[in-house]
């Protein structure tokens, strides 16, 4: 669908440059890519593109920053795609603010109904043919020996590493 638009800007975490990378290449598609971290340092990409893919939308819910300015302003004249599993982080002025990148001012007086036309969810039920959600293999138990310093030696293992920006790993 994104052919015929090209060149396209990817705007999307740092962490996931390398991966847009590899499926833009897989799919033979031209595109541009900027993270949000650096529209929140730095000057805005150009040129316009006919196509934004906004990923991890929810990044840009915030109208007071500098990377949702610097943000709107690459997709003002532009198609936008906006991807993200969380759209509404906290209230529903974080989907109204995702939509006024490409809706501006009207994204704030769409009424719940035409709000929620504006979402596209899937689920497994969506899936169909051999594609395949991933899903999470249920645990497999072992007996072990119940000796005190078996036991011991499980206690002593260390913490692990607190996962990257220090927030909690699950």
């Amino acid at each position: 669908a994104a052919r015929g638009l090209e060149p396209i800007l990817i705007v999307a975490p740092a962490a996931l440059a390398e991966m847009w990378r590899g499926a833009l290449a897989t799919a033979r598609v031209t595109a541009d890519f900027v993270s949000f971290e650096s529209l929140s340092r730095s000057a805005p990409f150009e040129p316009r593109h006919p196509l934004v893919i906004v990923d991890e939308a929810h990044h840009a819910r915030n109208r007071l920053t500098r990377r949702y300015a610097r943000l709107a302003d690459l997709t003002r004249a532009s198609k936008v795609l906006l991807l993200s599993a969380t759209p509404l982080h906290n209230t529903t002025s974080d989907v109204h603010a995702l939509l006024a990148l490409f809706l501006g001012s009207r994204a704030d007086r769409l009424p719940p109904e035409r709000l929620a036309s504006c979402i596209v969810r899937r689920t497994h039920n969506d899936i169909s043919g051999d594609a395949k959600l991933p899903h999470r293999t249920p645990p497999t138990w072992l007996d072990v020996d119940a000796s005190p310093e078996l036991l011991q030696a499980l206690v002593d293992v260390p913490s692990p590493c607190p996962p990257r920006g220090g927030g909690d790993g699950g």
